[in-house]
């Protein structure tokens, strides 16, 4: 969806409905972290920096519009659920974690992941607690693409 300095804003259900959004989008964090894996290793291995990242998940209701014109348009996005992932984003360094969920998110995909609960921090800017869970990857059954 965004580039934001260096964070990549990705958004599921928006336009492609949204009862799998929340698999599609654990599925493209662990690909993604799998991928900085790789690619972090043959860095360091070359003599160059090594690196990581933070993939911060949350679902819900948002407003989505489209601005611009004929020659250029964008998708804008706002609401709790953007707010909360980009919270949540920040904390995977406080829990050297690099998938956080948050409750309905990890709810929708609880059977299919191996998880650690990492309790109910407040979050700047979000009225109350939830729960967070570190995805640690898919179990089999999902990695083999059966739902």
């Amino acid at each position: 969806e965004q580039l934001i300095g260096d964070e990549i804003v990705a958004l599921f259900g928006i336009t492609e409905g949204e009862q799998e959004a929340p698999a599609r989008a654990v599925r493209t964090a662990v690909d993604m972290v799998a991928a900085v894996r790789t690619l972090s290793a043959r860095w360091k291995a070359a003599g160059l920096p090594a690196f990581d990242i933070g993939v911060g998940l949350s679902s819900g209701p948002v407003w989505a519009a489209t601005i611009g014109s004929d020659r250029r348009r964008e998708l804008i996005v706002v609401g709790r659920p953007m707010i909360a992932a980009a919270r949540i984003q920040r904390m995977t360094r406080l829990y050297d974690a690099h998938i956080i969920a948050a409750d309905a998110t990890f709810r929708a995909v609880a059977d299919h992941v191996c998880h650690r609960e990492l309790g109910t921090p407040k979050l700047r800017g979000i009225k109350g607690r939830q729960a967070l869970y570190e995805i640690l990857g898919l179990r089999d059954s999902v990695a083999a693409g059966v739902s």
